[in-house]
């Protein structure tokens, strides 16, 4: 019987790893394996990026070959590393298309791509080696403080390790290469993932790598207009279907590809216009930007309005209210609801300082963490988070002059996105 080899990058991009997937035969075949392939890793990112089109699938390979190397190097006996490892492979299985850029829109609805990935583990149960120890490390990897699956899901763990450098590689960006120290000096004791202490300065540049890779890449404006735009065209085609009680394509999408989805809002009658100046490249206009009181310097649009932490949280308290207010500010600007939009910014608030500083650095018999060890670095990711936090006014260009002269001529701009 013959070997089954996907050869993929290095995560760095400096060679090309064999991955011998001859075990998972069966698996490997299967629609919902094969769907991977299909589905961006960084959605919507072609336009700064040209090189930026590695899909799913291949950091799902490269998170394997990572895991499977940390488990080697913890000692972890076969049967769990096989299953962690496994794991691995299929982490992003149930990922809609266009990844999160569509995750954080279906969240609305009460739709959890980490929920559906349960479901499509047990329908995979035949198919799959060891399905019920893989099974227990997904739901290992959900709970409030994961053991082994912390070897796939941790910041350090090989999802990250994958992801940071392999995004960085495809976009054109060196995000370090501090994977192979931190692998070689993993522990795993009392259910415990960490990182010895001698290789704390690893860890350090590992996560300034992470935070770059959201500054240059997933935070970038001009990634983040078109899936601002996107969202904004797939909200109106679900809330179209809700009011015909059509609800089940909230879990037919998870059958998709990104094709199938970009094709279908294309021809939707409800998202069809912003979808088609997506695709045309008439990309919105940011005309003002929020940013937080003290850091409106960094910031290049014109009309910048500061606002306090408590308004942060009120303005994104969730994607939907977003998607209300930009059709509440476009009755104002006398525009057309889908002319306006109002950026979220979901990445930078799923980074969370709380579970980078609490990475576990062991030292001898002692468990430290890297938040007391490092503070001041810490410290400077806290102040970088609020550099960078924006959110945006999107305006179509044809009315953006519009937009801009009345923002100007009012007293209090603000007053737009506030109540």
């Amino acid at each position: 019987m013959s070997k089954i080899i996907r050869r993929i990058p290095h995560a760095n991009g400096k060679g090309m790893v064999d991955i011998d997937l001859t075990e998972y035969r069966d698996l490997v075949g299967t629609y919902q394996f094969l769907r991977m392939d299909e589905v961006q890793q960084v959605p919507l990112a072609l336009r700064k990026y040209t090189g930026c089109k590695h899909s799913r699938m291949e950091h799902c390979l490269g998170t394997y070959y990572i895991a499977r190397m940390i488990c080697n190097s913890v000692g972890m006996d076969e049967a769990t590393a096989h299953a962690v490892s496994t794991y691995g492979l299929i982490h992003d299985i149930a990922h809609a298309p266009l990844s999160h850029v569509t995750d954080n829109v279906l969240a609305i609805y009460g739709t959890d791509h980490n929920k559906k990935k349960f479901e499509i583990i047990k329908a995979l149960r035949d198919v799959l080696p060891d399905a019920d120890a893989v099974l227990a490390v997904a739901e290992d990897a959900e709970s409030k403080n994961p053991r082994h699956a912390g070897i796939v899901k941790s910041i350090i763990g090989a999802d990250k390790l994958d992801y940071v450098p392999r995004d960085g590689f495809h976009c054109g960006e060196d995000l370090g290469n501090e994977t192979e120290s931190i692998i070689t000096n993993a522990i795993f004791k009392d259910n415990q993932y960490g990182i010895d202490f001698s290789a704390g300065s690893s860890v350090i540049s590992f996560l300034n790598s992470y935070w770059t890779a959201h500054t240059k890449i997933y935070l970038h404006r001009e990634v983040e207009i078109p899936r601002s735009m996107f969202q904004r065209a797939l909200f109106l085609y679900i809330e179209n279907l809700i009011e015909s009680k059509r609800t089940e394509f909230l879990d037919e999408i998870f059958e998709m590809d990104d094709i199938d989805l970009l094709s279908l809002l294309r021809g939707a009658g409800t998202s069809k216009y912003v979808m088609g100046e997506l695709k045309a490249g008439r990309l919105h206009t940011p005309v003002m930007a929020l940013k937080l009181d003290g850091y409106e310097d960094f910031e290049d649009t014109e009309t910048t309005v500061t606002i306090t932490s408590s308004e942060a949280e009120d303005i994104c308290s969730d994607t939907r209210t977003a998607f209300e207010r930009s059709e509440k500010v476009a009755k104002s600007l006398d525009i057309d609801s889908d002319n306006v939009i109002i950026t979220v910014s979901d990445d930078i608030q799923r980074l969370s300082r709380k579970k980078e500083r609490g990475i576990v650095l062991f030292k001898g018999e002692e468990q430290k963490l890297a938040g007391d060890l490092y503070p001041a670095f810490f410290q400077h990711l806290t102040e970088e988070a609020k550099r960078h936090y924006a959110v945006r006014l999107l305006v179509h260009p044809e009315h953006a002059e519009k937009a801009e002269a009345k923002i100007k001529g009012m007293r209090h701009p603000k007053s737009l996105l506030f109540e």
